[in-house]
């Protein structure tokens, strides 16, 4: 999964974004639980202007680790940018 995760990475970042979500997606299933999978996710699904998508990854991921502040701030930069139809960069 770990692989995975650095793939989609890559991808979203060289805008990517179909082939990202479908090996983030892929990744998510197999580790359902894992907080840096769902962000990533997240984050290439905002990157793909599907803010409320991404909204329901952070959230999953924040109620699996609620201190995380890379997640938090995602979050927070999803639910602004969702009226605005901008991609979210990601918080580091």
């Amino acid at each position: 999964v770990k692989g995975m995760v650095g793939l989609g990475t890559a991808l979203t970042k060289t805008g990517q974004l179909d082939e990202a979500i479908s090996i983030l997606s892929t990744a998510v299933v197999r580790e359902p639980d894992n907080v840096v999978v769902l962000t990533s996710l997240g984050i290439a699904i905002a990157s793909a202007g599907d803010f409320e998508g991404a909204i329901q990854r952070f959230e999953a991921a924040l109620r699996l680790d609620p201190e995380n502040k890379v997640v938090s701030q995602n979050l927070t930069l999803a639910r602004q940018r969702m009226g605005e139809g901008e991609p979210v960069a990601e918080a580091e």
